[in-house]
């Protein structure tokens, strides 16, 4: 019997390309931080004899973490984790540098094709969108309490930053102010439609601005973010690679200032210069898929990959980089 509903094939974004930024050598110790369906670890694996550790928040991932661990053995291990859990995990498995760690950022194609777990506006489903099922910093254990508890000036705040969304405060007034509990992604689309009558492509980027942002915010993925990248400046070797692939212009704006910090002030009690050269290099510009993979793999349209280098510098106790905001 056919499965009409069985999701696509995995297909990894920007393979060649990551391989290409990191540069993983023989005998070399690497960190996937998001799993996913494995196809990034698998192709690091693959390249040479070297060992990968992987995260990812999600337990959805496990199977692909089990197949992974049966065809490389010990040259794989799996820890469920998110980004600021991920240093010390590491540490109880490996205190010593790492070669080069990868971050392929936003949803998987296990969590968008997974409907009932309510991250995609096309599909109806109750309004979850949890990355792991753990309660949210902000006390909601999904995106339905968070609307159910949240009043219109937080929420406006939510859409307008975490999704850069234009008719933020309109929205926000009409989710807030909504005859019934907002339970599920077709009664927030509907929502928001009848908010600013937006139709066609207009409609479906407005919707996708809403999704993303509350789902941002009941993950808690800016600061996460921002965990992963002072952790990669923590356990990476000198000359380690950061590679960091991310698919909209907040994430990337982040890792574009993380990456081109110059100079930053002491970062350890024993420096005692007031500035010193700041943790990461940039290796290459921007870079993004290219026409034929987009054609194989439409969802990779907005990948966009950026790498550094790891350099001398002290270990940061903190961000050393301005707000991108």
């Amino acid at each position: 019997m056919t499965n009409n509903n069985a999701a696509p094939a995995h297909i990894p974004v920007m393979t060649t390309q990551m391989l290409g930024a990191l540069q993983p050598k023989p005998h070399g110790l690497y960190i996937d931080a998001t799993l996913g369906g494995g196809g990034h670890s698998r192709a690091i694996l693959q390249s040479h004899d070297c060992r990968v550790i992987a995260f990812d928040r999600d337990p959805a991932v496990t199977p692909h973490a089990d197949s992974l661990a049966s065809d490389f053995g010990p040259r794989f291990q799996f820890v469920r984790a998110r980004f600021s859990q991920m240093e010390n995990e590491l540490r109880k498995i490996n205190p010593d540098p790492v070669d080069g760690i990868t971050l392929d950022l936003g949803l998987s194609s296990i969590q968008l094709d997974d409907h009932s777990r309510g991250f995609s506006f096309q599909h109806n489903a109750p309004l979850d969108m949890s990355m792991d099922g753990a309660q949210s910093p902000q006390g909601a254990e999904s995106v339905a309490d968070l609307l159910a508890a949240i009043d219109h000036k937080s929420l406006a705040e939510i859409l307008a930053l975490e999704g850069e969304e234009p008719h933020a405060q309109r929205i926000a007034r009409a989710i807030v102010n909504s005859a019934a509990p907002v339970r599920t992604t077709s009664e927030l689309s509907r929502i928001a439609e009848n908010a600013t009558n937006a139709k066609g492509p207009k409609l479906r980027k407005q919707l996708a601005r809403i999704f993303q942002a509350l789902r941002r915010h009941i993950n808690d993925e800016a600061a996460e973010l921002e965990a992963a990248l002072l952790t990669a400046a923590r356990i990476l070797a000198q000359d380690g690679r950061c590679v960091i692939i991310s698919f909209h212009s907040l994430e990337d704006r982040v890792v574009k200032h993380a990456f081109a910090a110059k100079k930053i002030g002491a970062v350890n009690e024993a420096v005692e210069s007031n500035e010193v050269a700041a943790p990461f290099a940039p290796t290459q510009s921007l870079a993004r898929p290219s026409a034929q993979e987009c054609a194989r793999n439409p969802r990779a349209r907005s990948a966009r990959l950026r790498a550094a280098r790891r350099t001398a510098a002290p270990r940061p106790k903190n961000i050393w980089w301005k707000s991108a905001a």
